[in-house]
């Protein structure tokens, strides 16, 4: 009889387990699924306990452009101009220029330091070959070697090659670690008081025309002696809003494309023109179109520039009389085209030549 209630007591408690844990299981799902995902990122555990990052902030998936992203979200809503984030200096990793803070980096992620877990949080050079611009073939760079962001990508990946043999070689880095660390530097710093930062935290957050949070270039003292770099509210944040910042006022998709390899919808800010003879190829454009992609390949974001920027130069010449070879119909098909691609913004020029044709 003992042996039969000890059985069954153990046959209760494990039932009792079990639900227990189908309870907690689906509470987990709920949460990571519905809300935030910081109980997968052990950079957020890190940057509350080493930074005080705010228990109200995580992380969490956001559509942007048809695909998902990760950002930031609140799970309380925020007053403008609260203060949102606030890392200590301590905690940020900076130096004078950029190839002084890609030692730092290699040094850092070689020792065992306090940032370990940050700098492991960070994309890995694998990441960056899937989507960075730096990262594009030889024979894709040529196919598009007319546009100025091509040679501004050279320039760059010239400057990497030769600070490697300069200075990355005798730091004890690898090729590898250096190209990470240079595109970590050029995709994530800050500018602080004249110094180039990585700031743990704030790098974090996405950017966005219609941004939601200020960032201070300048170092905020406070009552317990410490200087604090700070981002700030700067407009009402609804509970779930992501937050998001600006990487640069007035920064073109080419800019933006070329530094941290994205785009922004309906971003109106010019890119750099080039001759329209250069753009005359109908043909060439019926091709591009034809084979349109909406996916973050770095083939699909030359391919854009390239029509955002023939589209601008080629209107430009019409609407100047710079060139008679550009008339309204070329006008028109570009325009068209950088719309098919997705640029928002070419949307008002396509309707006024559409108009100008039908007269």
């Amino acid at each position: 009889m003992l042996n039969k209630r000890l059985n069954d007591s153990w046959i209760f408690a494990l039932t009792a387990l079990f639900v227990l844990a189908l309870f907690v299981g689906s509470r987990r799902k709920s949460i990571g699924s519905g809300s935030f995902l910081d109980r997968e990122a052990p950079v957020i555990y890190w940057l509350r306990s080493e930074t005080g990052w705010p228990e109200t902030l995580g992380l969490r998936s956001f559509a942007h452009s048809k695909r998902k992203i990760r950002g930031i979200a609140s799970t309380v809503a925020i007053e403008k101009g609260e203060v949102v984030l606030s890392i200590p200096q301590d905690r940020l990793i900076c130096a004078s220029g950029n190839t002084d803070l890609t030692l730092e980096i290699v040094r850092l992620k070689r020792e065992e330091s306090v940032f370990s877990v940050y700098l492991d949080s960070l994309p890995t050079l694998e990441d960056y070959t899937h989507w960075h611009p730096f990262y594009a073939s030889p024979a894709l760079l040529q196919r598009f070697s007319i546009l100025p962001l091509v040679k501004r990508i050279r320039r760059q990946l010239q400057y990497v090659n030769e600070s490697y043999h300069a200075f990355g070689r005798d730091a004890g880095a690898d090729w590898n670690t250096w190209q990470w660390a240079a595109h970590v530097v050029l995709t994530r710093n800050f500018g602080v008081e004249g110094q180039h930062c990585m700031v743990p935290g704030a790098d974090l957050l996405n950017a966005a025309q219609t941004f939601n949070v200020n960032w201070n270039s300048s170092l905020q003292n406070r009552s317990d002696g410490k200087r604090y770099f700070e981002m700030k509210a700067a407009s009402g944040i609804r509970r779930g809003e992501e937050m998001a910042t600006t990487y640069g006022i007035h920064r073109s998709n080419e800019e933006l494309f070329w530094q941290y390899g994205f785009f922004m919808e309906s971003n109106e800010d010019l890119i750099t023109s080039l001759d329209p003879e250069e753009c005359a190829n109908i043909s060439d454009v019926d091709e591009i179109v034809a084979r349109l992609c909406d996916d973050p390949s770095v083939e699909c974001g030359l391919r854009r520039i390239y029509i955002g920027t023939c589209a601008y130069s080629v209107a430009f010449a019409y609407e100047m009389g710079l060139n008679r070879k550009v008339d309204l119909e070329m006008a028109h098909r570009w325009y068209a085209a950088a719309l098919s691609e997705g640029d928002d913004s070419a949307r008002e020029k396509v309707q006024l030549y559409r108009a100008k044709t039908e007269q």
